[in-house]
This record gives structure tokens, C-alpha cells and sequence, in this order.
């Protein structure tokens, strides 16, 4: 697209002309610049995408001399040289220093937040010759990286700079838009924070003049702010040049809306009771000899939910190679039946439990199923495993909608649960929930829900794939507090009936008419390992990805090299084909402890690969353990009864007591007293009254104790006192009183002097009938001079269920001293600003 045909002059866009481009004549780069505040981001010009498409229109002839005349023919040398002119101008209006180099960026239609980094960005020399030879290479570059459509590019002056990185809102970063992530590269040093920018309104017409560090952060929160206002989900880059903060790429997140977890299964009813098989067994009629076929007992006596599995012998399976019993026909007449809904082959073997042994996705065909079982045998023969000793396990596919591994140790109420959604090998390799859950009240004590990008799906034809999460499921919890109470409750049974730590794995959300119950418990074993957990990597970027068995190859070949040293970090993030592939997590292993590796998975710490990585000694981690949180220290300093600390060791925290020296025991139970004291004040319902005077009564106990008397002591000088003076049984409350005179009258009055039956009360149920409710309320804090508020540590009467708050305005200071009780402290607040003393008192007269 040409601006003028006789000039041959290419169409472009100067950014000094301040106009929005569309993404699809000048690419997503260009688009996302032409939309931010224009001194917020590098000087621009913007080449037209058809450049490119004319361009490789005529090279794809072979004809690359007539294309390079066409390139000199649209971008002639004074074209070039206006590039530079103007960009040159641009940066001294701004104060920016201007190098002769230009930096051409790539800028293509489709290339979106998922592709960043994938297309070229080329430094060259602002002279007409470097610019066009440097248009071709990134041409060339871009249609080797897979670009087919033509892209447009992005002409900026070259900035050194001296810091970099990246600032977000996407839903990765968390489930509220409001919280950004920046990801900083500051003179070497990598820097990691997540924030929430206050509200506000941010000015763009200023630049972003940064000349230190802390004013560099300052404009990044303010372009945040900035992009807050709008309430979209942005990925942005920046860099820091001649002491401006510079955006230099704004990605749009696309909102992706995501289909329920097992939705793609077509509902299967169970197997009716009355099918039949010739040959196929009910796994519960063999001897337990494995520890898949154990199970299923110990969950039945235990009183956990079981699923139906089937078994087909491996002598058998051997035997009817070589042998024509007719075995493989009823074979395939039982398989016919069980396919129709669906079926799931797992092997099994006999003894201790075995991890990543093959097993079928979803299968609907019996030939399917038959060239599994093939396989099987071939691998147990050329294993030299005997046929008496392995098993194939069938099972009606389990339509989850979730799964968990459990940990449990039995001398620890709590349970570490993880869980996603989808098929259990996910929670292996990709991200998950966490939860710290109490099996005997089921309660939740800690909770992490992760952001989950995808997860293992069943599709309708049976196969796994990897399915993108999308919101709300990316966000949303996948275990309910229902479930994991279960979940707990259950794996807490197991390890105290194993008597040691044992990890177990769930279905969670399975359909109601599967036959099977919402929960089902499917396998466990017993744990070895210390599960101490290696501090986890935090978000920052690793640069050694393993997707393939090719690129663990170039790992070790790196490593061998000695280009990646001991103790750098390889992220394992396996593609689907290895998921449940034993031998290529034997290789990463190999390959990690010979080289001294550590390996990087965002899986859970509780699944196979940790498992097996970490007892072949390699030093794993995943990122954002739960575990890295220990939780917020909560401090008491108080006397608590006698057990409590084991109490609350049971629920899996850690304790921290001291036993009180002999010398302060008394004066601690007094202290004990009150808040106990402050505590039946504060109890609402008789109930809750009465186990609050308990816990008065135990303090008393405890006082006696440590005066080496008894509470019969305590009793009878009660008993004495009552005698004396009488109980609190009819609620008579001083209001005041006043010295009565010989001679002359009372001001109390005539109807409240003493008569023969003593003293006058009036009977009444509702303090306000008794006048004043105010004279109710006992002792207020009162404004005993210009300077001294005097608060009574007793509280007063609260005649409402809200709390009071007692006001008081001090001469000289335009603050008002608000005090106001609450259950076991008393809060005191200024409202309103302090003046500040005039100048003039600040200054010191010398002359005087």
C-alpha cells in the first residue's frame, strides 16, 4: 500500500502524529504502542506489513535481486534519512540521547501475549544500506521462526538500558485485575514483586523521569495505577534508559472462558449386576499379593468407598499366545461388554508398590485393549518377570470431574491434600491447589488456590489431552471443604492403620449416576522419605526448559560442556507423551545428579516423579510451595491450661511454651483472672456464660494451688463475708452517695431517707425505667483536667450491643480523644489532625 504511487513510497506512521494504528496493516507491537501515552513510550515509526508481503512475493521467484530494487525503490536513501531526522528530534524535545542506531522490532498481526519473544528484534546503524539489509534479515529470520503471514515492523532510536523487565495483570498473576506483578532485571540483579497500586488517578501527560532507583518503582506503580483505572489484563515491558522508565510492548490477555472439567465424557451408566464374564475376574476373588489389589480390601474394612476393579492373569495372557484354548475368544466377548462404557487397563505386580507402570488411557475397542495387552506381555517377558506374578486390573472409567494426593502422618492430626482438575497424572507435572486440612474436625486450616493454565482432560473418544483451564476454572478451588474433609478424614485412617506417613490418591466430583460415590479413595502407600521440602523456586524466569527427551539431551550436552554449571535450575514441564513415560524420569534423573542439577517441577510434591526423583537423590523442588509459608506467628503471652499445647500440637502446629518460674506463677493466674473475668463480661446466652464462669472457676483452682491452700478455704471466707455483708443475688446497684447532716435535710430527698426497713431500692428490670440509663453504666472515662484522660480499667455496663465510644475535646488541639472498650482491650483513638505549632514558637530569639 502505497502513500503516493510516484514517489513509490511505502505507507508508514510517524508516532509524532499521535494516531492510533490497527494491528492488522501495521501488527500487535505497533498497535499496543500507538495506544499508550505517547511520552510514556519510545520515539516510533511503523512500517506497513505490506512492505514484507511485496517484498517476499517477488524473492519466493527467486527473483531476490528485483526484490532488494523494490526494498531501494519504496525505502529510498532520503526516506531513511526523514526516519532518522525525525526520530533524532524526538529524542531532544525529550531529553533523550539519540546514538545513530536504530533498533527494528518485528511487529506481526497474529503476534499476541503467547508469542512474545518468539519474533526478532535487530540492532543496526540509521543509514539507509543497514536499515534495509537489516529489514531482510528479520524477514528471513521471522519465516524461519514459522511466521507465514506477513508482519510489519517498529523503527525506534537505540536505548541502552540499564534495567528491564516486565509488569502484569494477567490472570496468571492473580484472580483480582487490581494485582500486578513486576518482574525487574536491575543492573544484575533479579527482582520479584507483587503489589496493589493505591486508587487513584495517574497523570500521562508527564513523562516517566526516573533518575534512581526508587523513583524508577514509583513510575511503575504509576503506570499501574494508570492501567488499573481501565480494568483490563495487560502484560507490559519496559525498560529504564537515560533515567526515563520507557514501555516498550503492550499485550492485550485474551479472556478465555473454559468448559467444566469431564464435560467433553459422555455420561456411561455403571456395569449391571447381571453381566457376566467367562473369563475376566473380579479383582476383590484374588489373593491380595499386590499392594493395588491390598488396597481395595483395607478400604473396604476401614469403611471407605471401593470402585468394582476386574483382573485378567498374566499366565493367563502368556499362555493363549502359544496355546489355542479358545481363552482369547472369551476374552474378547467379555471386553465387548466392558468397553461400552469405557475402560481404563492398568498393570499390576506383585509385592511393594510400583510407580508408572504402563496402563491405557480411556478405551472403547476391544483391539485396543488386546494390543495393549500384547505390549505387556512383551515387556514382562523381556523383564523376565513371571507370568504367575503380574496382573492386568480393568476398571469402568471413573468420570472425575478432580483428583488429590493425600499425605498423612498418623502422629499429626493434619493432612496435606493437593488437587486439580482433570485426570490424576496432571497433578504430577503441572499446577495445583494445596490444603492443610484437621482430619478429625474436617476443618480447613490452610489453604492455596493456585492460578492452573490447563490440566489432563478426557476427551469423548476416551484419549487424554491437555485441556486449557480458561476462567472460571483456572481460579476456582478444585476440591470442595466437604471433599477434603473426606479426604482427610480418610488418609488420616489409612496412616494410623499403616502406623507410619502414608500418601494417597483420590477421585474428587465423580458423577452421580457413575455408580460411584463423590470421593473415592483409589490407591496409597506408605513413605520413606524425609518430606523436609527443598525451599521452592520462586516466579523468576528458568532458562533451561525440558519440554522432550531431545531437549534433556542438549541439557546434558551443555552440562558436559560445562555451559551449564552445578546447582543451576532445570524446569521439567513434559510434554503429554511423557507424562507417564517411568523412563524418561530415570533419565532426568540420571542426567540431574551427575551434573549436580536441580530440578525444577510445578507439580506436586506428593506424585510419582517428586517421589522417584527424590529418592534417587536428585535435589528437586517445585514452585510456590505451600510449605514455603509457614503461616503468620500468632503471639499470646498469656497462661493457658495445662493441655493446650499438646492440643494444639495434635493439629499439626508447632508450639512454643515456657514454664513460669515460681516467683511469677501468682502474679500471672491474677492476670489470668481478669481475662477470664473480661470474658464472662463479653459471653452472650447461657451456654456460653457458664463455661466462661468454669474457666473463672479452674483460675481459682490454680490460684489455691499455688498459695497451698484449697478452694473450701476460699468457700468458708466467702460464706463469712456473705454472712457479713450479704451476696449479689438481688442486683442492687450504688448509684451514689452523700454524707447526711445531723440537722438540715438531705438533698437526697425526702423518699430516700432511711425508714425502718432500711434503705429504699427501687425494683426495676430494665435499667432505663430506673431514670438516667446512663447512671447505669458505672465508672466513665472522664476528662479529669485540660491534659489527662483517666480510662477505668474496669469497663462499664454496655446497655447495647454497641460498644460505646466515650468522646473528649482537649483546648489547644484540633484532635478529639475518642476511647471505646472492647472485649479485652480499650482503644483509643485521635480524630482529626494535630496542629502544628506556628512557625514563629520554632525559632529561638538569640539576641534576647
Amino acid at each position: 500500500m502505497k502513500n503516493d504511487p510516484s514517489a513509490g513510497m511505502y505507507k508508514y506512521s510517524l508516532d509524532s502524529q499521535a494516531q492510533e494504528v490497527n494491528s492488522e496493516d501495521y501488527g500487535q507491537k505497533a498497535a499496543g504502542l500507538s495506544v499508550m501515552p505517547a511520552l510514556w513510550r519510545p520515539p516510533s515509526i511503523f512500517l506497513h506489513r505490506s512492505l514484507h508481503e511485496d517484498f517476499s512475493s517477488i524473492a519466493s521467484r527467486n527473483l531476490l535481486d528485483q526484490a532488494v530494487d523494490l526494498l531501494v525503490e519504496c525505502l529510498p536513501d532520503q526516506l531513511v534519512f526523514k526516519f532518522s531526522e525525525d526520530l533524532r528530534g524526538a529524542c531532544e524535545r525529550r531529553g533523550i540521547r539519540y546514538r545513530g542506531r536504530f533498533l527494528l522490532r518485528t511487529s506481526g498481526p497474529d503476534e499476541g501475549i503467547d508469542m512474545r519473544g518468539l519474533l526478532t528484534s535487530i540492532e543496526c546503524a540509521d543509514d539507509p544500506a543497514s536499515v534495509r539489509a537489516t529489514l531482510i534479515k528479520i524477514w528471513e529470520e521471522a519465516t524461519r521462526s514459522g511466521e507465514h503471514r506477513a508482519i510489519a515492523v517498529v523503527i525506534q532510536p537505540m536505548l541502552v538500558a540499564s534495567a528491564e523487565g516486565h509488569l502484569s495483570n494477567e490472570r496468571r498473576v492473580a484472580r483480582r485485575n487490581d494485582i500486578w506483578l513486576c518482574e525487574a532485571n536491575v543492573k544484575g540483579r533479579q527482582l520479584l514483586e507483587r503489589f496493589t497500586p493505591k486508587p487513584g488517578v495517574a497523570d500521562d501527560q508527564m513523562p516517566l523521569v526516573a533518575p534512581d532507583e526508587s523513583l524508577l518503582f514509583e513510575n511503575l506503580w504509576r503506570v499501574a495505577r494508570y492501567y488499573s483505572q481501565a480494568s483490563r489484563r495487560l502484560h507490559l515491558e519496559w525498560i529504564w534508559a537515560d533515567e526515563i522508565l520507557f514501555l516498550v510492548q503492550l499485550d492485550p490477555e485474551v479472556a478465555i472462558e473454559g468448559a467444566a472439567p469431564a464435560s467433553a465424557w459422555a455420561s456411561s451408566p455403571p456395569l449391571a449386576a447381571s453381566s457376566r464374564f467367562e473369563v475376566v475376574g473380579l479383582a476383590s476373588d484374588a489373593e491380595p499379593t499386590s499392594q493395588k489389589l491390598l488396597v481395595q480390601r483395607e478400604y473396604a474394612e476401614l469403611g471407605l468407598p471401593t470402585a468394582t476393579l476386574y483382573v485378567i492373569h498374566g499366565s493367563d495372557l502368556v499362555s493363549s499366545k502359544t496355546n489355542d484354548t479358545g481363552f482369547l475368544e472369551l476374552l474378547r466377548r467379555d471386553l465387548g461388554i466392558m468397553v461400552k462404557g469405557g475402560v481404563v487397563a492398568r498393570t499390576d505386580i506383585d509385592g511393594d508398590a510400583q510407580f508408572m507402570l504402563p496402563r491405557t488411557s480411556t478405551v472403547l475397542s476391544v483391539e485396543v485393549l488386546e494390543g495393549f495387552f500384547s505390549d505387556v506381555v512383551e515387556r514382562m517377558e523381556s523383564e523376565r518377570v513371571d507370568p504367575a506374578s503380574w496382573r492386568v486390573l480393568l476398571h469402568r472409567f471413573i468420570p472425575a470431574q478432580a483428583c488429590a494426593w493425600a499425605y498423612a502422618d498418623p502422629t499429626t492430626d493434619r493432612v496435606r491434600i493437593d488437587s486439580t482438575w482433570g485426570v490424576p497424572e496432571g497433578l504430577a507435572w503441572g499446577s495445583h491447589d494445596s490444603f492443610e486440612v484437621q482430619s478429625s474436625t474436617g476443618e480447613v486450616a490452610k489453604r492455596s488456590i493456585r492460578y492452573k493454565e490447563g490440566y489432563l482432560d478426557v476427551g469423548p473418544d476416551g484419549d487424554w489431552f491437555p485441556k486449557r483451564a480458561g476462567a472460571p476454572w483456572d481460579w476456582k478451588s478444585s476440591a470442595t471443604d466437604a471433599q477434603l474433609a473426606r479426604i482427610a478424614h480418610g488418609t488420616f485412617a489409612l496412616a494410623v492403620r499403616e502406623n507410619c506417613p502414608t500418601h494417597a490418591m483420590w477421585f474428587l466430583g465423580i458423577r452421580p449416576n457413575s455408580g460411584h460415590p463423590d470421593c473415592l479413595p483409589w490407591f496409597h502407600h506408605t513413605n520413606d522419605l524425609n518430606m523436609e521440602l527443598t525451599p521452592s523456586i520462586d516466579g523468576r524466569v528458568i532458562e533451561n526448559v525440558v519440554r522432550s527427551r531431545e531437549e534433556l539431551r542438549r541439557v546434558e550436552l551443555l552440562a558436559n560442556h560445562g555451559e551449564i554449571e552445578p546447582g543451576c535450575c532445570i524446569e521439567v514441564i513434559p510434554n503429554s507423551d511423557l507424562i507417564r513415560d517411568k523412563g524418561f524420569v530415570s533419565l532426568l534423573a540420571s542426567v540431574a545428579q551427575r551434573f549436580g542439577l536441580i530440578v525444577v517441577l510445578n507439580g506436586s510434591p506428593l506424585s510419582h516423579p517428586y517421589y522417584i526423583l527424590r529418592r534417587a537423590g536428585v535435589n528437586v523442588t517445585c514452585r510456590d510451595l505451600m510449605s514455603d509459608d509457614p503461616g503468620r506467628v500468632l503471639r499470646f503471652g498469656k497462661l493457658v491450661r495445662d493441655q493446650i499445647p499438646e492440643i494444639i500440637e495434635s493439629r499439626g502446629e508447632d508450639v512454643e511454651t515456657r514454664e513460669a518460674p515460681p516467683e511469677f506463677a501468682l502474679d500471672l493466674l491474677k492476670q489470668k483472672l481478669i481475662e477470664e473475668a473480661l470474658e464472662v463480661r463479653s459471653a452472650r446466652g447461657l451456654p456460653s456464660l457458664v463455661g466462661e464462669m468454669a474457666d473463672v472457676l479452674e483460675v481459682l483452682y490454680g490460684m489455691c494451688s499455688t498459695l497451698g491452700t484449697d478452694l473450701e478455704n476460699v468457700i468458708s471466707v466467702a460464706a463469712a463475708k456473705r454472712a457479713r455483708r450479704g451476696g449479689f443475688e438481688k442486683g442492687i446497684f450504688l448509684v451514689s452517695t452523700q454524707d447526711r447532716p445531723v440537722v438540715g435535710r438531705s438533698r437526697l430527698g425526702e423518699e430516700n431517707r432511711k425508714t425502718s426497713s432500711g434503705p429504699r431500692i427501687e425494683q426495676s428490670s430494665l435499667f432505663p425505667e430506673y431514670g438516667d440509663a446512663g447512671q447505669f453504666e458505672g465508672n466513665l472515662p472522664v476528662l479529669r483536667s485540660n491534659r489527662v484522660v483517666e480510662v477505668p480499667i474496669v469497663p462499664p455496663v454496655r446497655l447495647s450491643r454497641l460498644s460505646p465510644i466515650y468522646e473528649f475535646r482537649i483546648d489547644g488541639i484540633s484532635s478529639t480523644i475518642a476511647v471505646s472498650y472492647g472485649e479485652k482491650s480499650i482503644k483509643i483513638a485521635f480524630l482529626g489532625e494535630i496542629e502544628s505549632p506556628p512557625v514563629e514558637q520554632l525559632r529561638l530569639d538569640l539576641d534576647e
